[in-house]
């Protein structure tokens, strides 16, 4: 889970839930540092790549009722696309110094 690898690919799922008093927005975005420029592509739980804006992607946008009892749930996929002949993919695997880091961002804000 913590190696990215040419051909790898994994998922994380982040839950919302509005504990408060008033109804909510949620919308989560997340900023990618890669100084490697490893080619990895973010999807949405649809599989629509997402597109970033700088080095800040925007995962999604969510309302939250006051008295829902479920979380909602907003899913990223990422996937290192690797089809065996690129040599810029097998020079990045060999090295195995870069990284990525994924920071991601949750902003509430009351909607009545």
């Amino acid at each position: 889970e913590t190696i990215i690898a040419p051909g790898t690919k994994g998922t994380g799922t982040f839950s919302l839930k509005n504990t408060g008093e008033v109804n909510a927005k949620a919308i989560v975005t997340f900023t990618v540092t890669n100084e490697g420029n490893i080619p990895v592509k973010f999807t949405n739980a649809a599989g629509t790549e997402l597109v970033a804006n700088g080095d800040v992607y925007t995962l999604g946008e969510v309302e939250l009722q006051m008295d829902a009892t479920a979380a909602q749930d907003l899913t990223l996929n990422w996937e290192w696309p690797f089809d065996g002949t690129d040599a810029t993919d097998t020079s990045l695997g060999i090295k195995g110094t870069d990284t990525i880091e994924v920071t991601v961002t949750v902003v509430f804000t009351q909607v009545d």
